[in-house]
This record gives C-alpha cells, sequence and structure tokens, in this order.
C-alpha cells in the first residue's frame, strides 16, 4: 500500500477520532504531521512552515502544539489554553501585586508564585528562564528593585 493511499484512508476516518481532515495536493502537510505534533513528536522545518502558515500548530521548536482551531475541533480546549499561556503583561502584573501584597519577595516565592501558571508544554529550565527574564523586564522598567544581595534577592517595589 503506497503512502498516499494509507493517508487517504487516515483522511476517511470520522471526525470523533481526533483526525483532521484537510484537502490533500501535491505536496501538502497532511494528518500525519499535526498527528505527530499532538503525539509531541518531531516534525521537518518544512512540514511547521506550512503549518504554522495554515495557523495549524503553534509553539518554538521542539515545543509544537496544535493550534486553536484543531484544539477546538477536537475538544482538547483546556490543553491548548495550559500549552498556550496566559499573556506576559498577567505574569509581570501578578508578580507586582504578589510584592505589593506581601512586601517583598524572593526569587523562591516568585517561582513558587509563577510555576503552574507557566505553559506545560515548557520545560523546568525554560520555565526558570522565563521567570529571570520576567524579573528582569519588571527591573529594568523600574518597576521593582533588589533590596537583597545577588545571590539571595529580595524584590520590593520601586517607590
Amino acid at each position: 500500500m503506497e503512502l498516499i493511499d494509507l493517508l487517504e484512508e487516515l483522511t476517511s476516518f470520522p471526525a470523533e477520532t481526533e483526525w483532521i481532515e484537510f484537502k490533500m495536493g501535491k505536496g501538502s502537510i497532511t494528518d500525519v504531521q499535526i498527528d505527530r505534533v499532538q503525539k509531541q513528536l518531531e516534525i521537518t522545518d518544512h512540514a511547521a512552515s506550512e503549518l504554522r502558515k495554515k495557523r495549524l500548530i503553534e509553539g518554538r521548536k521542539p515545543n509544537f502544539f496544535v493550534g486553536a482551531q484543531i484544539s477546538q475541533t477536537t475538544g482538547q480546549k483546556a490543553e491548548y489554553s495550559r500549552n498556550k499561556g496566559l499573556d506576559k503583561q498577567y505574569y509581570l502584573d501578578f508578580i507586582l501585586q504578589a510584592i505589593s501584597q506581601h512586601g517583598s519577595m524572593n526569587r523562591k516565592d516568585i517561582d513558587n508564585l509563577l510555576w503552574n501558571k507557566l505553559p506545560e508544554i515548557i520545560n523546568d529550565k525554560q520555565k526558570k528562564n522565563m521567570i529571570t527574564n520576567l524579573i528582569s523586564e519588571l527591573r529594568i522598567n523600574d518597576k521593582i528593585v533588589n533590596a537583597g544581595t545577588d545571590k539571595n534577592s529580595v524584590w520590593i517595589l520601586k517607590i
């Protein structure tokens, strides 16, 4: 059985099977690539580019996830939202609000505050870097200052 026959057979499944039907043309990206994204398997750069153009996937390599259209069709809305994460401004405001409520926060406090709210698709190292970048942005924009040391930072609102 040729690959194109197999793909045509796969696209004939009912919509309930989580396969999304797309028009298949010569050299087109198919359901197989989207299935690989759903299973968090690697896809080619060309496939990623084509799927991005069609807004079928989002994220950065290698952490692609299916786009909003597919997640709505397949009933994976919550998973999409957890992978997408929240707007950066939400995280910045959340840090500022917490520091305002408590007077100060150290890095561990900020990590605990944000850790479960960050996108699930990113690993622990990426989460740590993201929090570092958020703190740096607040510091650079004169919203917070470090009242502690470099090693034991204690962040307070800048007056």
